[in-house]
């Protein structure tokens, strides 16, 4: 039947081994090309330049199967639903054995395959040579070395898909769990085998609790039919662990053999206490909880394979005596020094802020708002429009809709176009360079520390900084950290005490023409609010805080190409997706505006602002504006300047900073956690960013 046709190749590997630059050369279309963990959150598909009709999918980057994170399990879940022809594994030949024990995974799925060994020249420059053939031959499977950035080994991996073969098992696993796998693949077999996936490789992934092939089976068995299964795997763990109740002793051999061992007491030769006290306790307690079973033979699995491809590496792997350490090692050791790590990191900060600051949000922003806009394409737009109209419909509200004060053109184009592109314009460039370079992964480990104090990991410091480009966009990308817990206490911490690019160039430009303290009160205070409430969030908010594993990729010089590719396509993302909410937005100041809840909101909130804050009464709409976005607000403060004393100034800004999300932001965290969670937000911040503001003008007050 035409539907059961076999029509899509997948790319499968762990993270940062070029799957992404892969898919751009075999398919011509655009994918963020990054080596930080995460950047392929959801599949990406395009058809390929070698087939039209042969649809090539890019996988998130895998650590191991069974799936357990996000990246996991949309892998997976594309293993599952996409009607596979071919799987090409990538993987990276400085790190063979890492490759190999996803591959002996794969096997079991017994899929037609390829492995593409990339970054071959990284490899031979450390002295490392991959015997392809000898591999190959042992895999039963074409094995092709590339350098993908280069575009070497391509020509040779389109050349032989059409000579995939399905794969030779890398092991077998002991008797006894040969015998609980082939019970389980029997039972898929007879009552919900899959179009193209193996049997034996869907019982594996599910005796390791693997969540997506779990939901899979359920769809496919039925509410009646998965509890047998369900209690057959019960069974088979039971089994296990009868045959063997100590993970620690698991060396590959037979299990079989090693009870009858401790049946004959042999069990005193043992050195390790510990390891008989557990060996004894198992043998007594019988009646092992599910979740110990469950660690038991997934870790087992796991174990098996990671020992036959530290066995099948060991055959092919030659290391040159003379290499040396390159100078981009070098580097990537010193900047991630106890030492050096925090100077560098200043030095890149500085040289970020003088790229998107300085030259992005002055430079650019005055050339294209001030004189691009404001003085040739709003006043001759205007007279187009309010000519067209009054020829035609002749309304008189419409021209306030689209040139007045809150005009979609004049407002939500103007500040979208001209104030905010050139400012994350020049953030997507100077990010894109920090990823192409390496150097992401290593901030990751350099504040894994100061982020373990509020509950995340060392990975969480990827969102914070592209929060300081857009906070929309940042809320999007925490889909990279591991759990549901870890997500929103970032995303708290984001529409709290996380300045856009925009907003902090107004910051930094307004505070800074006070005096340099003003700039270094207004820091300390968002570090100080970041912590205390990360710290609390991650206190009240359960579940425990998930450790840093990451890959650190080699250090390299960034490719102009890939830098750019991954700028146009965050810049097609933006206007695609972010222009429109800042239009919505604008529309809905207007209609407030019009039926005038807008000036009685700022009147309602007028007593706070003047009395607990100490603000002038006009600033009362710098608020109600920071809504529908944040610079905004601030540029609404900004031109107060000349009447605000440096205190008001400095408990202006703050305030606003933590002030509730802009409206773009606070769309994207209700797609993101729902109304509910998002609600909740707003009812915390609001006040909180009035209290923080109003003890700070006291403070300031007693102080100055």
């Amino acid at each position: 039947m035409p539907n059961d046709i076999a029509n899509s190749i997948i790319l499968v590997g762990n993270p940062n081994v070029g799957k992404s630059v892969l898919f751009h050369r075999l398919t011509g279309a655009y994918v963020n090309v990054s080596n930080y963990p995460g950047t392929t959150v959801e599949i990406t598909q395009s058809a390929t330049k070698f087939d039209a009709n042969t649809n090539l999918i890019d996988s998130p980057g895998v650590l191991s199967l069974p799936s357990r994170t996000d990246d996991e399990r949309a892998t997976m879940k594309a293993l599952l639903n996409e009607k596979i022809r071919c799987i090409i594994q990538v993987g990276d030949a400085k790190n063979v054995r890492r490759t190999l024990n996803l591959t002996a995974l794969l096997t079991e799925l017994k899929l037609p395959m390829m492995l593409v060994l990339n970054m071959q020249d990284e490899a031979i420059a450390r002295g490392l040579m991959v015997n392809t053939d000898e591999l190959a031959k042992e895999l039963n499977i074409p094995v092709i070395p590339a350098v993908a950035t280069s575009g070497e080994g391509i020509d040779a991996v389109i050349s032989h898909i059409s000579q995939v073969k399905i794969p030779d098992p890398i092991l077998h696993y002991d008797v006894v769990s040969e015998e609980i796998i082939t019970k389980m693949s029997e039972f898929i077999q007879q009552n919900c085998p899959h179009k193209f996936l193996a049997s034996r490789g869907l019982a594996i992934l599910f005796l390791g609790k693997d969540s997506e092939v779990e939901e899979w089976i359920a769809s496919q068995l039925g509410k009646t039919k998965f509890p047998e299964i369900l209690a057959l795997r019960d069974f088979l763990q039971q089994k296990l662990n009868e045959n063997y109740a100590n993970l620690s002793d698991v060396k590959g051999f037979d299990f079989q053999e090693n009870q009858a061992a401790k049946n004959t007491q042999n069990i005193q030769n043992i050195q390790n206490i510990q390891n008989i006290q557990n060996i004894q306790n198992s043998n007594i307690n019988s009646n092992l909880n599910s979740k110990e079973n469950n660690l038991l033979l997934s870790a087992l699995f796991a174990r098996e394979r990671s020992l036959a491809a530290d066995t099948l590496s060991k055959t092919i792997i030659s290391r040159s005596l003379n290499s040396s350490p390159l100078l981009s090692q070098k580097i990537g050791q010193y900047v991630v020094h106890p030492f050096w790590g925090f100077p560098i990191l200043l030095a890149v900060l500085y040289a970020v802020y003088q790229f998107v600051g300085v030259f992005g949000a002055t430079t650019l922003v005055g050339l294209l708002e001030e004189d691009l806009f404001g003085e040739i394409l709003n006043p001759a737009f205007t007279t187009f429009f309010e000519n067209l109209n009054s020829k035609t419909l002749n309304i008189a509200w419409l021209n306030d809709l689209i040139v007045g004060e809150y005009g979609l053109w004049t407002m939500g184009m103007t500040y979208a176009l001209a104030l905010i592109l050139p400012i994350v314009s020049t953030f997507f460039i100077a990010f894109g360079i920090l990823e192409d370079s390496g150097y992401l992964p290593r901030l990751s480990v350099i504040a894994n520390r100061i982020f373990a104090m509020i509950g995340l990991n060392g990975r969480a410091v990827l969102p914070m900084i592209l929060g300081l480009g857009c906070v929309t966009m940042a809320t999007l990308t925490t889909r990279i950290l591991s759990t549901p817990r870890e997500r929103l206490i970032a995303i708290f911490l984001l529409s709290l005490a996380i300045p856009c690019s925009a907003q902090l160039g107004v910051v930094l430009g307004m505070l800074g023409s006070y005096s340099l303290k003003a700039v270094i009160i207004w820091t300390l205070c968002m570090v100080g609010v970041l912590l205390l409430t990360g710290f609390l969030a991650s206190k009240l908010i359960k579940g425990r805080r998930i450790p840093l594993v990451t890959e650190l990729p080699p250090m390299r010089l960034p490719v102009l190409a890939n830098v750019l590719k991954k700028t146009g396509g965050r810049l097609k993302w933006y206007l695609l997706e972010v222009i429109p909410l800042f239009l919505l937005g604008t529309l809905l100041m207007f209609v407030l505006d019009k039926l005038g809840v807008l000036p009685a909101i700022i009147e309602f909130g007028e007593p706070l602002v003047t009395g607990f804050l100490g603000l002038p009464k006009e600033a009362s709409a710098a608020f109600v504006m920071g809504f529908l976005r944040r610079d905004f607000g601030a540029t609404g403060l900004f031109t107060m300047a000349e009447n605000l004393s440096e205190i008001q100034a400095l408990v202006g800004m703050v305030t606003l900073t933590l002030f509730i999300p802009c409206f773009a932001s606070f769309v994207m965290i209700i797609k993101e956690k729902g109304v509910k969670v998002s609600l909740l937000m707003l009812v915390m911040i609001i006040p909180f960013a009035f209290l923080v503001g109003g003890v700070l003008n006291q403070i300031l007050r007693i102080v100055y």
